[in-house]
């Protein structure tokens, strides 16, 4: 182990720390050597050598990284996930945060996790006028842990920070860093946004100079 450990040893998260970190002398190293090991979609726990699974057959599953090590399903959501991720790191004595992904407008109600299709011109109105189901459609997913197409929306979602980077544990994608990181993960994660009310969704602004509408809150 790099330092004293923080959390709870369970023997996977010292596994999973200490294999692959193996070597590894400074924190950065050691988060970005683990989370390599997310980032080919299987995972497995020591206990049983199962494989740990994101929203498995659409079933969200464990909410804490401890559920998600318990579950005979070994299948958990993004909550269980970005926990399983930080406390990978807290056992290897390093603070990384849990962080809530949650759109900052009220009349934003989710987020449409890539991909989706827009088919203009569309047939509502208003701030969200593509309607879901009719020209607001779900496409192939992002991959996610053990699952190859989870599901297309959800109400918000939670990934990892430490220093001045993102992880996403739940998903294939290479970390984001950088000054600009809120509006590059949002844009790089995000299709659109699903309207608060109604069947509306809108799609997600990338254009240049634009910033971030989504807020990032501790959430450990």
């Amino acid at each position: 182990m790099l330092s004293n450990p923080l959390t709870t040893v369970y023997h996977t998260l010292a596994h999973l720390g200490c294999e692959n970190a193996q070597g590894e002398t400074t924190e950065s190293g050691t988060v970005d050597a683990i989370y390599d090991e997310f980032t080919d979609r299987v995972v497995r726990r020591v206990s049983d050598n199962k494989q740990m699974t994101y929203w498995h057959n659409d079933q969200m599953g464990a909410i804490e990284a401890s559920e998600l090590l318990e579950r005979t399903d070994a299948n958990g959501n993004c909550q269980s996930w970005s926990g399983l991720l930080r406390d990978c790191s807290s056992v290897q004595g390093i603070n990384a945060d849990r962080i809530r992904v949650m759109p900052i407008s009220i009349f934003d109600g989710s987020v449409l996790v890539k991909n989706w299709q827009f088919i203009d011109p569309p047939s509502g109105s208003g701030s969200h006028p593509y309607i879901i189901g009719t020209d607001a459609m779900p496409q192939q997913g992002i991959p996610g842990q053990g699952n190859a197409n989870p599901p297309p929306a959800f109400n918000g979602h939670w990934i990892v920070r430490y220093d001045d980077s993102y992880y996403d544990p739940s998903y294939d994608v290479a970390k984001i860093t950088g000054s600009d990181k809120d509006k590059a993960y949002e844009d790089s994660a995000f299709a659109g946004y699903g309207a608060s009310f109604g069947s509306g969704a809108r799609g997600n602004d990338v254009s240049t100079n634009t910033t971030s509408e989504v807020s990032y809150t501790v959430d450990n």
